[in-house]
């Protein structure tokens, strides 16, 4: 998934589902666990609009 986020720019949940063949539920604790580990950052609180970018590192 990151390094789709490095080539791409962003990922959202129905991209993480196609790209690792998981569910709904597990791509959204998989995107959740590496926001927690701020390796991606959530653009959009709602379900329709969310997207992941990586964390930018100037960021504190």
């Amino acid at each position: 998934m990151v390094e789709f986020v490095m080539k791409n720019g962003s990922i959202t949940n129905e991209q993480c589902r196609e790209l690792t063949k998981v569910s709904k539920a597990t791509a959204t604790r998989d995107l959740a666990d590496l926001v927690e580990k701020r390796v991606l950052d959530q653009k959009g609180k709602s379900k329709k609009t969310s997207y992941y970018t990586l964390v930018s590192h100037n960021e504190s």
